[in-house]
Parts: C-alpha cells; sequence; structure tokens
C-alpha cells in the first residue's frame, strides 16, 4: 500500500502539473494552433470514421493467419534482442530525477523500489497501449475493434517493459560478477546467429511448421493482434498474461544494486530533455561525440528544406547510417517477399 500511494502521488501530481503547463501555454498562438490541428486530425482521422468495418487489407489478411504471426514473431524477437544487446556495464533502471530524490532516501527496501518501478512501467505502457491502438485502428472500426486493439497493444508494451527491467537486473548482476560489456554481447549476438541458423536448417529440414513452434514464446504475445473471434481473443490473452506473470516475479530473484547506475541514467535523461528543449543535437552513449561526414553535399541550389533534412541527419546517432537503413529495407523486402511466397503455417 505504501508503494501504491507513492506511486498514485508521483503520477496523480505530476499528471496535473503536465496538464495546467499545457493549459497555461495555450494563451501562445502558436501553442493554441498546433492544438487545435492536433484535435482535428484526432477527429477526422480517428473518430469520425466510426462506423462499418472498412476493407482495407490488414497485416493477417496480406500475408495469412500464421504467416503474419511469424513475421509479428521475428520483429519481436529483434526488439528482444536489443534489450539485450545495447545496455552498457550498468544499465540501471529508468528512475526520473523526481522519483530518484522522492524515493531513494526514503525508507523503502531495494525490492520496494524494484515492485514500484515494475508497477510504474506496467502503469505507463497503458498510455502506450492508448497512443498505439489510436494510430493503428482508432474507433473507425467501431469501440469494441478499438478495445480490443488496446487490450493487445497493452500486454505487448507491459511483456517489453518488464523484460527491459529483467534485462537491467540481470545485466547488473553479470557486470557484478566480473563479465564485461564485449563478452555479454558477444555471447548474446553469437546466440543469435547460432539460432538463426539452427532455424534455417530447420525451416529447410522440417518445413515451416518447425519455426512457427520454435518461435512460440514471441508468437504467444503477437497472436491477440491477430484473432477476431471475442472467444478466441480472450483465450489468446492468456498466455501473455501468464508470461507477464512469470516475468513480474522472475524480477526479486534477480535485485542487486541498482542505486548508483539509476542515479547516473536519471542525471543523463534530464540533460538530454534539457538539450532537446534547448534545440541543440543529442548525444547517445559515454564517448565523445567524433566528427562525422557530411550526409550529402549542400549546394546553394538546394531547397532550403534540405538544409532541416542535413542537420536533422547529422544530430541522429552514428550508428543509423545509409547502410543500416540500406540493410533494414532489404532484410523487411526479402522478408516480405518469402512470407507471401512460402507455405503456410499452423
Amino acid at each position: 500500500m505504501a508503494l501504491l500511494r507513492a506511486l498514485l502521488y508521483l503520477r496523480l501530481t505530476s499528471a496535473a502539473n503536465l496538464v495546467r503547463t499545457r493549459l497555461l501555454r495555450l494563451r501562445q498562438p502558436k501553442y493554441l494552433f498546433g492544438a487545435i490541428a492536433g484535435a482535428a486530425y484526432i477527429w477526422f482521422f480517428f473518430i469520425r470514421g466510426l462506423g462499418p468495418r472498412s476493407h482495407s487489407q490488414s497485416l493477417a489478411m496480406a500475408f495469412g493467419d500464421g504467416r503474419a504471426e511469424i513475421f509479428a514473431a521475428i520483429i519481436l524477437s529483434a526488439f528482444i534482442l536489443l534489450i539485450w544487446v545495447l545496455p552498457s556495464d550498468q544499465p540501471g533502471l529508468s528512475f526520473s530525477e523526481s522519483e530518484v530524490a522522492f524515493l531513494f532516501p526514503a525508507p523503502l527496501t531495494r525490492t520496494q523500489l524494484v515492485h514500484y518501478k515494475l508497477l510504474d512501467g506496467l502503469a505507463t505502457s497503458l498510455l502506450g497501449a492508448m497512443f498505439f491502438a489510436i494510430v493503428s485502428t482508432g474507433l473507425r472500426h467501431g469501440w469494441l475493434e478499438g478495445l480490443r486493439h488496446f487490450g493487445a497493444w497493452w500486454v505487448l508494451n507491459a511483456n517489453l517493459s518488464l523484460h527491459q527491467s529483467v534485462a537491467a537486473l540481470a545485466i547488473g548482476r553479470l557486470s557484478a560478477r566480473g563479465v564485461r560489456v564485449w563478452l555479454r554481447r558477444t555471447l548474446v549476438l553469437g546466440g543469435a546467429a547460432l539460432a538463426i541458423v539452427v532455424l534455417i536448417v530447420v525451416a529447410v529440414r522440417s518445413g515451416m511448421d518447425t519455426l512457427g513452434f520454435l518461435l512460440w514464446p514471441a508468437r504467444l504475445v503477437v497472436r491477440p493482434f491477430l484473432v477476431d473471434h471475442a472467444g478466441q481473443y480472450l483465450l489468446a490473452l492468456l498466455p501473455p498474461l501468464g508470461l507477464l506473470a512469470l516475468q513480474y516475479f522472475a524480477v526479486p530473484r534477480l535485485v542487486g544494486p541498482f542505486e548508483e547506475a539509476s542515479i547516473t541514467r536519471a542525471q543523463k535523461t534530464a540533460e538530454r530533455i534539457a538539450n532537446m528543449r534547448a534545440g541543440k543535437s543529442i548525444q547517445l552513449g559515454d564517448s565523445k561525440q567524433k566528427a562525422r561526414r557530411d550526409p550529402f553535399p549542400l549546394g546553394p541550389r538546394l531547397p532550403p528544406e534540405f538544409a532541416l533534412l542535413w542537420k536533422n541527419l547529422l544530430a541522429i546517432p552514428a550508428y543509423l547510417n545509409r547502410k543500416v537503413f540500406l540493410g533494414a529495407i532489404v532484410l523487411i523486402t526479402s522478408g516480405i517477399t518469402w512470407l507471401r511466397t512460402a507455405g503456410g503455417f499452423d
């Protein structure tokens, strides 16, 4: 109850202050016109279309239920891989500066702080699910369809949020035992490469049904997006909720020192937000920013819009370069082509 009271106090106070500041700045014309345009966009594109189901082709209709599930499971597996590869030695849990100042000096144990963060992640994932449900379907297909997509997005976001906390605590324990960043990344990427080879070999020799079986944990999480009937949807929600409970109760076994890393992470997040508000470029990572090549020659004959594009390309992280984008395009295109021409899945 103490954790719930602290969570409700922080969240309600932060939400009230956020609404108050947004309403106060509507006195400026640029924010007022922006709010009117945003409300009109949401109304005309996501709410005004309320009515019978449209005939637009969904992912399941384009590939078939089984192949769409495999495709979504592969994308989700790639996200989970990044969760384990990208963090540094001490990733820490993502507390804000206000949470650090309010909770860390409080008479709360380390386990209680972790439970607070997990509950906070589950509550925050509701907002993310609401946003993605509005963007993906809105109310164009009716309230029932909107609620169905909201539930599917919530179990997906909640599982990813909990898995980020699990990965952060597990990486912290590995770091405390002397496992360096390069060794962890080598083991994770090597294991992923080996798994991909095994999947390809098994799929070639035993058929695509085996490939679907090997990806079953990710398939369970994305399956609520691909069912239409209410009974099947409720049954499809049970396995992701079970994974959610399993990850939640597995976290206390991984609790270790994380306060110092979380304080450092909160400071870096606050600095990043301050730089964004000041219009400065965002620097990711701990290393100093190195000189980079121009994205493309910026000549005087180009329109002014290319100058903005040139500036924004310089502001993105160095690892998001043309090779990465071209590789992603080739991978997605070849994957979609393969899914369209491959055999069926059970």
